[in-house]
């Protein structure tokens, strides 16, 4: 059963956090533990107290908690997150992705698309940042520009099976 394994888990993190109070990783478990559960005030205060430790994890903390927002549908207090992590952090590619999907889910769709070309034309020769940006510029119908990541991908990678399969669809 999930329980079971979701328990034993929850006891790995704890050990962890007591060994190192510190930890991230730790933190974003027990959040994801919370969020398998769905005790969200749980998943909440781990995502918040991962989130203030100032490490590039702690962003991808605060970044996951606007996600849950988005998700759980309460998407004054995504926006409300999602500005105070872009006046901390603006022009982390982590923030300019979140951002999109917020649009995207608030059906901003052109707003979505501009902030994933942004993030796809951000990325350089990162292939996975590439892919991931075209995937996010087809929820938002950026056929064209979904394209362009996964051409630009190709480019860097031609004989990559995933970039090409994507390319073909």
């Amino acid at each position: 059963r999930l329980d079971g394994r979701l328990g034993v888990a929850r006891l790995e993190y704890e050990a962890l956090l007591q060994r190192d109070a510190k930890s991230v990783t730790a933190m974003l478990g027990l959040a994801e533990v919370g969020r398998i559960e769905h005790n969200f005030p749980e998943t909440i205060r781990w995502l918040e107290r991962a989130g203030q430790t100032g490490t590039s994890a702690g962003v991808t903390a605060a970044v996951k908690l606007v996600e849950h927002f988005i998700d759980v549908k309460n998407y004054d207090e995504a926006r409300t997150r999602l500005s105070k992590l872009e006046q901390r952090h603006y022009g982390d590619l982590r923030v300019v992705a979140i951002n999109g999907q917020l649009e995207l889910a608030l059906g901003n769709r052109q707003q979505a698309a501009d902030l994933f070309d942004r993030l796809a034309r951000a990325s350089g020769d990162n292939i996975r940042a590439l892919v991931a940006a075209s995937a996010l510029q087809r929820r938002a119908r950026d056929y064209q520009g979904a394209r362009w990541s996964l051409r630009k991908a190709a480019d860097l990678v031609p004989t990559n099976k995933d970039v090409l399969a994507a390319l073909v669809r």
